[in-house]
């Protein structure tokens, strides 16, 4: 890197220039690389396969998939308004429930949810992010699940919680002094803030 950017170059390519580094080291080689090229004003050009690294790191982020360009901007703007399920998948961990669409609406037990561009009896995928699903207040309504598992992931804790009617668990992250324990009977409600909804095709 100090000799790529020794003759000041006005634009840098990087291709997976962190793959095969540990943890610790590829963090620390990524926040020493970005002061770099602040410093240098060069402009970077980085190719990665790593969602995180890319939000990480990049001022701007675009998304390709089978040579196309599918959507560019900013870290947050992919992970909040992704133009499709792919986008999605590739910026959050989400549930993915498909139902068809009633009255411009996926109509849910969490509630409705508009589905723009979508038409009558069309069928759609409605995301919810792993984060927007919560353990309900006592009285609050919400939907009926029972947990099945759980998963210890560091700072969060993953809740796999089955729920009648529904082909898959639902999964949940959140801290751990908030997980509920296995086995319990539970009712949900999501922040409607994490949910998406894309065409079902």
């Amino acid at each position: 890197l100090a000799r790529a950017i020794l003759p000041r170059p006005a634009v840098m390519l990087m291709d997976e220039p962190f793959s095969g580094l540990d943890v610790q080291l590829r963090e620390h080689l990524q926040e020493e690389t970005v002061k770099l090229l602040g410093e240098t004003r060069a402009t970077c050009l980085m190719v990665t396969h790593s969602p995180d690294e890319a939000m990480r790191i990049g001022d701007r982020v675009a998304v390709m998939r089978s040579g196309r360009l599918v959507q560019v901007g900013k870290a947050e703007e992919l992970y909040r308004n992704p133009v499709d399920l792919f986008v999605a998948r590739l910026f959050s961990e989400i549930n993915e429930i498909e139902m068809s669409v009633t009255g411009g609406a996926l109509r849910t037990p969490f509630g409705s949810f508009a589905a723009p561009g979508l038409v009558e009896g069309e069928r759609a995928i409605m995301c919810i992010r792993r984060r927007a699903i919560r353990e309900a207040d006592k009285g609050q309504k919400g939907l009926s699940g029972r947990v099945l598992k759980q998963r210890f992931l560091g700072d969060l804790v993953q809740v796999e919680i089955g729920v009648e009617g529904f082909e898959r668990p639902l999964m949940m992250l959140t801290r751990e002094d908030l997980a509920p324990p296995r086995d319990r009977d539970l009712t949900l409600t999501i922040d409607p803030s994490g949910v998406l909804v894309f065409p079902a095709s």
